[in-house]
């Protein structure tokens, strides 16, 4: 339809009395104009919202407080977790502690000292050195270092909860059994084993690579757990000769 025809219509409408139909469909019309107008400017500022958020994560922000009479702090913030090395300790110290930084600088003092002197850095405690050390150590060390407590120091570590039976030409009869004639771990065995292990914090795996066997092998492990079998009469040897090695005599 032209724009002379549009026209037409509509005085033929405004002739016959239908201006209120008319003005019903501009209203109408104006509405549908305004809800669009609202869709495209939420969807315009969603995107501008989106663009703000992906520069913010692409950028690390540095925000400085206002710095203490006695000290001066910096708060760093950053899109993904920082790695605290040498260089972040390095900055830090530049940042809050001119004065040691200076120092490092020309070699008068070594860097982690004054870290930990100037408490950026907490220093660990003997005890914990200790302790990662006895987790990453062999169950051979351990043993070494029970050995050393006791000789140097005099230190009485966990005693078994089994007797230990020394060897004798004549008392082989009192020897308990390691295991019955289906390949099961007697008692006495499993409380051995587990004390041994229990001492020395060791588990399964540890125990199947000291006897030379795979550590993933789980048939002593399950052994302990439950009564099943150990059909394999090589492995019954080796975890003999290793109670033996440990104190523990068995038939």
């Amino acid at each position: 339809m032209s724009r002379r025809d549009f026209l037409s219509l509509f005085i033929s409408q405004v002739g016959h009395g239908r201006m209120a139909n008319v003005a019903a469909a501009v209203r109408v019309i104006a509405q549908v104009l305004i809800v669009i107008a609202k869709i495209l400017f939420m969807v315009s500022d969603h995107n501008a919202l989106g663009r703000r958020l992906r520069g913010a994560k692409e950028q690390s922000v540095e925000i400085s407080t206002t710095p203490l009479p006695h000290q001066r702090r910096i708060i760093y913030i950053h899109s993904m977790r920082q790695k605290r090395d040498k260089d972040y300790y390095l900055k830090r110290l530049k940042a809050e502690h001119p004065t040691e930084y200076a120092q490092v600088q020309t070699g008068r003092q070594d860097f982690w000292n004054t870290v930990y002197d100037v408490g950026l850095k907490r220093r660990q405690k003997p005890v914990n050195t200790l302790k990662g050390a006895w987790k990453r150590c062999s169950a051979t060390d351990k043993r070494e270092f029970l050995d050393w407590l006791r000789s140097e120091h005099g230190i009485q570590t966990k005693t078994s909860s089994v007797s230990r039976v020394t060897t004798s030409p004549f008392s082989k009869a009192a020897l308990p059994e390691l295991a019955d004639s289906q390949g099961r771990l007697s008692t006495a065995a499993i409380a051995a084993i587990s004390d041994t292990m229990q001492k020395l914090d060791m588990k399964s795996g540890d125990l199947m690579k000291e006897i030379g066997e795979r550590p993933l092998d789980q048939s002593v492990g399950s052994a302990l757990r439950r009564p099943t079998r150990i059909k394999n009469a090589i492995l019954l040897a080796k975890l003999k000769r290793w109670l033996k090695k440990h104190g523990y005599q068995f038939l």
